[in-house]
C-alpha cells in the first residue's frame, strides 16, 4: 500500500532522527490513497466535545476491526496495524504493538472545531500517527494545522506547524513526556479529515 517511493524507511532516517517527528508526502499509493479518502466521506461521525482538562470539539468515526471484513477501511486497518507497523519500526528503531483493541479514528474538522495543546504521553503509547486526506489548503491564520509547541523565554510559541495535507503521514514519538501539540480552531469553512491513532511499546 505504501507508495513506491517510501518503501525503503531508511531514506526518512535522516529527517526523522533529530525530532523524532516527520512528515512524509505522498505517503500511501495514489489509488489506495483515493478509495480510502472516498470511503472516509461516507462514514458516520459524531460530535465529540471535552469540557474536562482537555477542551476539544470535532467529528469522529471509530474504525472498528472486522477481521473477516475486505471493505476498504478494514482492510487498511489489517495493514497499517501489520506491515505499516513493521515500516514504522525500521522508520524510528522503536519496538511497537497495535493498540490492544485493534481501532482506527476518523475525524473531521469543519469551523469552531479545535483540538487544545496536549501531549500524547500515557505510559503505554510510543508513537503517534496522522494520516491526511484533506484536499484543500488554507492558511494558518484560519486554524485547522497541527502545532508543535514550545517555551522560549517564558513564552509559548509555535515550533512547528504542519499543515492539513492530502495523503500525508505524520509521524511523532510520545513515549515521554515531550513537546504540546494542538489543531487551533478553524474559523473558516474549510474540512480537515485524518486518520489516527498510536502504536504502542513493545
Amino acid at each position: 500500500m505504501i507508495h513506491a517511493a517510501h518503501r525503503d524507511p531508511s531514506i526518512h532516517h535522516a529527517a526523522w532522527a533529530p525530532r523524532r517527528s516527520i512528515r512524509v508526502a505522498n505517503w500511501l499509493d495514489p489509488d489506495v490513497a483515493e478509495a480510502i479518502g472516498g470511503m472516509l466521506r461516507t462514514q458516520s461521525y459524531r460530535l465529540r466535545g471535552g469540557t474536562g482538562p482537555l477542551q476539544l470539539l470535532y467529528r469522529e468515526s471509530i474504525l472498528e476491526p472486522e477481521p473477516d471484513c475486505d471493505h476498504t477501511l478494514c482492510s487498511f486497518r489489517r495493514w497499517l496495524h501489520d506491515e505499516g507497523r513493521s515500516w514504522a519500526e525500521a522508520l524510528t528503531g522503536m519496538t511497537l504493538t497495535p493498540p490492544a483493541d485493534g481501532r482506527l479514528v476518523a475525524t473531521w474538522y469543519s469551523k469552531g472545531c479545535y483540538l487544545d495543546p496536549h501531549n500524547d504521553f500515557d505510559g503505554s503509547r510510543a508513537l503517534a500517527f496522522v494520516i491526511g486526506f484533506t484536499r484543500t489548503a488554507w492558511p494558518a491564520e484560519e486554524g485547522g494545522h497541527l502545532e508543535f509547541l514550545e517555551v522560549r523565554d517564558g513564552e509559548v510559541d509555535v515550533a512547528e506547524r504542519r499543515p492539513p495535507g492530502w495523503n500525508t503521514l505524520d509521524l511523532f514519538d510520545v513515549s515521554t513526556a515531550g513537546p504540546l501539540h494542538q489543531i487551533p480552531i478553524l474559523t473558516a469553512h474549510h474540512e480537515r479529515r485524518v486518520i489516527s491513532g498510536w502504536f504502542h511499546g513493545g
